[in-house]
This record gives C-alpha cells, sequence and structure tokens, in this order.
C-alpha cells in the first residue's frame, strides 16, 4: 500500500516547498476568491487567514526561511530585510515555548530549560518494560497488539478530572484514552484542542507526546509500557510515588531509514495526575511539524474541538529540543501546586511529601525523617535528641559498665573508668599492702616497701627469699649462683667483682 506521508492540510495545487509564506497566502486568497466566485457569495476574511496558516507549515517553513535569509544575505536592503522580518514573525521562531498555559482546565506546561522546569532524567524501560505496539500508523489497540480495549494500568490515572483505567498508545507519538484509536491518525493536530482527523468515532482524550507521521519501523522501533510502584524518576513535587512510563524506543520520521534516523522519547504519566514528556537526541526536525501537549475528550462526535486544551508545542522549530523535558501539571489555583496536594501548613510541600507537616518549613537538613522543627540534633541522622553525649556523639557503652563511652575514660575495661596509675585494662591495687600497685610493684605478692632488687633482675628479693631459696650472703664467692633458677650475687660479691 503507497502511504502518503500528510504533514498538513495542503489545499490542491499547494506544494509544502512553496517559495515564501507570501506567495502560499496570495494563492490561498485566490482560490478562495475562486470558489467564492462559483457559489456567488464572498469568503470572510477569517476564512483567508485560517487557509494561509494552513501553508505556513512543515517543510514551508525552512523553505521560506531559508529564502529569505538568502535574499536577505545577498542583497541586504530593505525590502529584502522586511521580507525576512515578516517570515520570522509569522514562523514565530524569535521566542521558542518554554511554558504554557493554564487552559481553561487549569493545566500548564514548562520545560527544563525555563527556570523551576523539570529535571531531564530519562526512564529507558526498552530491556524491561512490555512491547505493546510497532510498525506505522498503528497502536496497541490495533489488531494483533493484544490490546483491543486498551492497556490496562495497575492503578487509574486521572486527566481533566476523568478517571481512566485503560490507555491506547499509537505510534505516532501520542496516547489516547480511548480503546477504539487504532494509531492511524498520522496529521498532527495544531494548535489544540482540535478536531480528531482519525479514526472515525474515536472521542477520548489524547496525551501528545510528539504527534507527528513517525514509524516504528518492524526491526527496529518499539513501543514499550512499564508501571513501577516508585517511579525511577522523582516527581517535581519531591516524594516517591508511582508512574506509568510509555516509551517510544527509536522511533523515526515517516518512512524511517534505518536506526541512524531515530530516536527515543517517552511520557511519564504520574499517580498524581502529573506528565512529563523526555526527549532523547536526535530529533531532525525538533518540533517543526508536530504537536505536544494535551486535550480533553470529545463530546458527542469527534468533528469539533473538545472543549479543553494545552499546547506546549506546535510547528514550530527548536521547541522540543534534544534532551528536553517537559512538564504538564493541573494547577488551577496557580499556587505552583499540583491541584489536590494539600499544602496544610503553608510551607510549600504538599502534604503527601511533607515530612515536617505541620511544623515549620526549615525541613529535614539531616534526613533522619523528623522535621528539623522538632528535631534536637537536625543535623545528626541518627539522634534527634542530644541525650547523654549531645548531637553527633552517639550515647553508646561498649563494655557494659553503665557509663556511655564519652564519659568513660576507658570505654573497652567495664573494671574502671578511668585509667588511673596502671592504665586501662589492668586495676589499680596493692595485693601486699606495701605500698606500691601491683602494675609497679617487682614483688606484687610479698611486701617489699623499698623494692629491693639486688641482682637487678627486675624480681624484687622478697619474691626470690620467698621462692625458698635465698641468695648468698656477703662471705660467699663471688662468682654468681643459680639456684632453682634464680640467679644470686651478693652485695659483697659485687663489691669484689668490682674490686677485681
Amino acid at each position: 500500500m503507497t502511504h502518503v506521508r500528510r504533514r498538513a492540510s495542503w489545499a490542491k495545487g499547494i506544494r509544502p516547498t512553496s517559495f515564501s509564506i507570501v506567495q502560499a497566502k496570495r494563492k490561498a486568497t485566490n482560490m478562495f476568491r475562486t470558489a467564492s466566485e462559483r457559489r456567488g457569495g464572498f469568503v470572510l476574511g477569517s476564512c483567508l487567514v485560517l487557509a494561509a496558516a494552513a501553508f505556513v507549515r512543515a517543510d514551508a517553513h525552512d523553505q521560506a526561511l531559508k529564502a529569505a535569509k538568502t535574499a536577505y544575505e545577498a542583497d541586504p536592503t530593505v525590502e529584502t530585510k522586511a521580507t525576512l522580518e515578516e517570515v520570522e514573525s509569522q514562523m514565530n521562531l524569535a521566542a521558542p515555548r518554554a511554558t504554557a498555559g493554564p487552559d481553561g482546565f487549569g493545566y500548564k506546561s514548562i520545560d527544563s530549560l525555563e527556570a523551576g522546569g523539570p529535571l531531564f532524567d530519562f526512564i529507558d524501560i526498552s530491556a524491561t518494560g512490555q512491547a505493546v505496539v510497532v510498525g506505522d500508523d498503528t497502536s496497541s489497540s490495533a489488531p494483533g497488539m493484544g490490546f483491543e480495549s486498551g492497556i490496562p494500568l495497575p492503578t487509574p490515572f486521572t486527566l481533566y478530572g476523568v478517571t481512566y483505567t485503560e490507555l491506547s498508545m499509537s505510534a505516532n507519538g501520542y496516547i489516547s484514552t480511548d480503546g477504539l484509536d487504532t494509531g492511524g491518525d498520522l496529521s498532527n493536530d495544531c494548535p489544540i484542542p482540535a478536531a480528531l482527523s482519525s479514526p472515525a468515532g474515536s472521542t477520548g482524550a489524547r496525551i501528545y507526546a510528539l504527534h507527528d507521521d513517525l514509524d516504528l519501523e518492524v526491526g527496529i522501533g518499539v513501543g514499550y509500557y512499564e508501571y513501577f510502584e516508585v517511579c525511577p524518576r522523582v516527581n517535581e513535587i519531591g516524594c516517591d510515588m508511582g508512574c506509568h512510563v510509555f516509551m517510544w524506543d527509536e522511533v523515526a520520521h515517516y518512512p524511517g531509514g534505518g536506526a541512524a534516523l531515530t530516536w527515543d522519547m517517552e511520557a511519564i504519566l504520574y499517580d498524581n495526575g502529573d506528565i512529563v514528556f523526555q526527549f532523547g537526541a536526535g530529533n531532525p526536525e525538533t518540533g517543526n511539524g508536530s504537536t505536544t501537549g494535551i486535550q480533553s475528550e470529545h463530546v458527542g462526535d469527534n468533528l469539533t474541538p473538545p472543549e479543553f486544551g494545552l499546547t506546549h508545542a506546535c510547528d514550530t522549530q527548536d521547541t522540543v529540543p534534544d534532551e528536553i523535558a517537559i512538564r504538564i501539571f493541573l494547577d488551577a489555583d496557580n499556587d505552583g501546586l499540583t491541584d489536590g496536594e494539600i499544602d496544610s501548613d503553608g510551607d510549600g510541600t504538599g502534604d503527601p511529601c511533607d515530612l515536617c507537616l505541620g511544623n515549620d518549613a526549615s525541613g529535614d537538613s539531616d534526613g533522619d525523617g523528623v522535621c528539623d522543627g522538632i528535631d534536637a540534633c537536625p543535623n545528626d541522622p541518627d539522634k534527634t535528641d542530644p541525650g547523654a553525649c549531645g548531637c553527633g556523639t552517639p550515647d553508646e557503652d561498649s563494655d557494659g559498665d553503665g557509663v556511655p563511652d564519652c564519659f568513660d575514660g576507658c570505654p573497652n575495661d567495664e573494671r574502671k573508668l578511668q585509667a588511673g596509675i596502671c592504665g586501662c585494662g589492668e586495676l589499680d591495687v596493692d595485693s601486699d599492702n606495701d605500698g606500691w600497685f601491683d602494675c609497679l610493684d617487682n614483688c606484687p605478692t610479698s611486701p617489699n616497701p623499698l623494692q629491693e632488687d639486688d641482682n637487678a633482675d627486675g624480681i624484687g628479693d622478697a619474691c626470690e627469699t620467698a621462692a625458698g631459696q635465698p641468695c648468698p650472703g656477703a662471705g660467699m664467692v663471688t662468682m654468681p649462683m643459680t639456684i632453682l633458677g634464680i640467679s644470686c650475687l651478693s652485695r659483697r660479691g659485687r663489691r669484689m667483682k668490682r674490686a677485681r
């Protein structure tokens, strides 16, 4: 089957490569005038504007801008400058959107290039997610994909006040709440809210990550879905919650052309209703000819736009650049918090995420789960009260003697609190009551107040005599003697030895 790519609703006889926007307007005007004359009526100015706007899209953007720039650079006159400025003005390239909204329901958007915008933190589920769509102009609800009534969601998702338990993922870069949506809508709706060009009868709300004529080329691209009870990417409101991740892995603009022309993108739907789109590197059009945003359900048929819609990006270059995140959230009261996230203590953090609920706004500096306002040790994650040893020091009693280590001079000796004379690990006792602690007494078992040690062997004379073998007296020979292992030498012997 021949696939005709439709990047916009071009009128017969007008090509996307028209030289300039001025020519497109002129041709549109002539066409409408001719049609009016045939009907004997007249054409309203608004019709001319709408017709001309249809031509100021897609590839005509680039062609017109390049032609105007080339003409001005070659001949920088007042006329060529005016033409360039007109083209730039109508293409709205001067200031790509970083924020949008609120729409009529209260939804806003902001991207990661804006102050306070979301963090780009891509969740790659290509190895863990469930493959739900592959191919061109198809969806997870198309015959053969196994989800004819939509992908069942482990937890429901709410959009524009309606709660959904199933969603359909299209290869063309959008998610539908309609299980009948077979994904064939390849002409991006711009701006939104907009009537749906296809499929017939589909009236579901839509989440447009990047609505365009895209292709999950068989053998290369795959659409994946996975739900996380705790989302790997923390929500902007700052606390853990579940999220649904829809990832277009190695997606390309139709007609594809191999892996070199692909990129990754995803839509993250949080349990609180927030939506974050994330785009990897490689999309050559960066927002030109595509739509990013959301819109509500249609009432009745899909031939007229629904009541609500938020357009973040619409046929404008550089509004969806590489590695960017775009957050869409409901903030009807304009307080900066996702609606439904009550901030009862007014500290700027919603109640579900507020560790300091009812207290001050100082937060939890040490991350121990106790608000600083009621944490007596706000910088000590191990203590919330100073205790005996104070903040920063544990109230431990390593030797179990009933005294915390911070006050125990011998924290590993249960018998002592201070080192004393003998030090930790040895008691300060005088077993023989001679006035010398055992640790310093050369004869701790026999009184030896003078610490006499005639042979200077470190063992007091009292201990050597107590062994049962007294040392030789003064009248003995001068040679040393060993009695039962005790070396003895009298004072006289030492004197005689010195005299010789």
